[in-house]
């Protein structure tokens, strides 16, 4: 008689690939990266009058848009799609195949129809908050990509993508009590469990709502992974914002382990939400992914933290001293991870990750840029040889960007008009 070990549950594996990732993330060398792309100084001259007449271009058409005076919007979509093609040619070195991900998977069409969902389920929800969501959308489409399936924005990944800015809105309005926020959460718990709890307000039968659509898409009985994982990320949410604020000692809370199962879990829902159910080895990778991602946006958010006192690896880190080692370990740690990607390369998704390996050095370069009173002068340095464009000629644009609100808010609602 042979006896088969039971799978292990949902639970467990956090637990597990929590700690594989604190093995991975204390082995790395914490070593300059090094990058494959180098850019001279006429090359980045080029790149940085490309970006500037690309933000001309764009400040000036949005005018004629909004003022009725432009192009079709058909035709203002198609323009703008060119000339960021051109531009992602141009100053990052994608090609063709690459760039054409986003046509060839129907991405810019699944972001619309997201923006037209977003703006008929709530009419008075923001275009910021419509893009949050719509970074979770985008997430759960890669992992549909890479998992083989059609790239399309199902009801659960809406219903998931939703769930961000509808609790977060209420969880950070001043005018709700602590009371009525405890209670939020411990209904909210609930209906991930199945229960049927009656709404309070027209706010929790909003969430009830987007739980609805996750169900009416997978039924709990048959797909029993989609609700652990949503339950996995709520716990480890939960455990984030229980942190207490800084300044805490190093071995009073598990912060790299709160990070970690963060990070790990979000992204873990959005793959097992694209499919229903993943594999062992699928999980883990996606997990592992997830881990990085949590990085990225605590490296990105290390002056908000600091400022509202927020425990993170990276806002822990700068209350200490520079961030160079810091940044060098997480290049080295992300280099190992993705390599995981490997699992899902193949005819179809071999553009797409590419895609996403060249950006993601260059997001963490220019996130290092936008902290850089967190880094060293010759780190700062190093790692400008690296980036398309000078960093101070950075900071014109941004200015640039600034002084025209080319801001999403003001953006999204002219690209997906009708």
């Amino acid at each position: 008689m042979t006896i088969t070990a039971a799978a292990p549950s949902l639970q467990e594996f956090v637990q597990h690939q929590t700690e594989v990732n604190r093995q991975l993330w204390y082995a790395v060398k914490a070593q300059l990266p090094g990058f494959n792309m180098v850019y001279g100084e006429a090359a980045k001259r080029g790149n940085e009058r490309k970006l500037n007449e690309a933000a001309d271009w764009l400040a000036a058409s949005l005018q004629r848009q909004e003022a009725g005076k432009g192009v079709t919007p058909e035709l203002f979509r198609e323009v703008t799609g060119h000339k960021l093609q051109v531009l992602g040619m141009d100053v990052l070195g994608l090609n063709h195949e690459q760039l054409g991900v986003f046509e060839k998977e129907g991405i810019l069409e699944i972001s619309q129809q997201f923006f037209d969902e977003a703006r008929r389920f709530d009419p008075k929800i923001s275009s910021a908050d419509i893009f949050q969501a719509s970074r979770n959308v985008w997430t759960a489409t890669y992992l549909q990509i890479l998992l083989g399936l059609e790239a399309r924005l199902t009801p659960s990944i809406f219903g998931y993508s939703m769930l961000y800015p509808v609790t977060d809105n209420f969880l950070d309005d001043p005018a709700r009590s602590q009371a009525e926020k405890i209670e939020f959460n411990e209904h909210f718990c609930a209906w991930l469990n199945g229960e049927r709890l009656q709404a309070a307000n027209a706010h929790e039968e909003a969430v009830q709502t987007l739980i609805g659509k996750i169900e009416g898409q997978y039924a709990r009985d048959l797909y029993p992974q989609v609700y652990e994982s949503l339950l996995a990320i709520f716990c480890a949410q939960q455990e984030s914002t229980l942190l207490p604020a800084a300044p805490v000692s190093p071995y009073a809370v598990d912060v790299l382990g709160v990070t970690l199962r963060k990070g790990g879990t979000s992204v873990l829902a959005d793959g097992v939400l694209a499919a229903g159910e993943l594999s062992p080895a699928q999980m883990a990778i996606i997990f592992d992914y997830g881990c990085f991602a949590q990085f990225m946006d605590d490296q990105e958010d290390v002056d908000a933290d600091l400022r509202d006192q927020a425990v993170t690896v990276f806002s822990a880190s700068a209350a200490a001293g520079k961030l160079d080692d810091l940044m060098n370990r997480l290049f080295a740690y992300a280099r190992v991870l993705l390599n995981g990607l490997d699992l899902f390369r193949n005819e179809r998704t071999e553009p797409l990750i590419e895609l996403s390996l060249k950006g993601i050095d260059l997001l963490m370069i220019d996130a290092c840029l936008r902290t850089r009173s967190h880094y060293s002068r010759s780190y700062l340095n190093y790692l400008e040889s690296f980036f398309p464009v000078h960093f101070r000629a950075m900071g014109g644009l941004q200015k640039k960007i600034d002084r025209n609100h080319l801001n999403i808010g003001r953006i999204l609602p002219v690209l997906w008009m009708k």
